[in-house]
């Protein structure tokens, strides 16, 4: 296993991914996971944990390096955008939270990890990048409906209790 600039850039992709991740963590502190599948739990664990340490250690394949120099500029400009996008979702995420923004911030992540893992022929990458992938879209489906969920019996509870303070009032 050999160390390059490549495994700089990577740990540097990795580190702008987090960063966002921290700051919605603080100001989400109550946020709990709330998906019931455990295969699909650990899905996205895995391929989580696996997908960040394969960005940064070239385990099984030696060194990290572009077969190509359209390799690297797609890896490079590829990068580069999706890190955009995907700091700019969370940004709009912290003002207001959508379904279609929670699942861009579950998906670019996934696709940044399997653009360098095809990019650098990384194969492990790309295999974790895919379970990554699969579980984190199922984890985020599954908390926005139960969110969802529970609104919507909050409405319900709030629409009763006005109902019963409105019937109380006219007797």
């Amino acid at each position: 296993m050999k160390y390059n600039m490549i495994t700089v850039i990577n740990a540097i992709i990795v580190a702008l991914m987090l960063i966002p991740s921290v700051a919605v963590a603080v100001k989400f502190k109550k946020f709990r996971n709330r998906c019931t599948n455990t295969a699909m739990n650990i899905c996205q664990q895995m391929g989580r944990y696996g997908a960040i340490l394969f960005m940064i250690l070239p385990f099984g394949v030696g060194e990290f390096g572009f077969g190509h120099v359209n390799e690297f500029l797609i890896y490079l400009f590829a990068n580069i955008i999706l890190l955009a996008v995907y700091i700019v979702s969370w940004l709009s995420f912290m003002k207001k939270q959508t379904y279609i923004k929670a699942m861009i911030m579950a998906a670019v992540p996934a696709v940044i990890f399997l653009v360098c893992g095809v990019t650098l022929r990384h194969f492990i990458l790309v295999f974790c990048a895919v379970i990554f992938f699969i579980g984190h879209i199922y984890v985020t489906t599954s908390n926005y409906r139960a969110d969802k969920k529970d609104k919507k019996e909050a409405e319900a509870a709030a629409e009763e209790k006005t109902a019963e303070t409105v019937t109380e009032e006219k007797e």
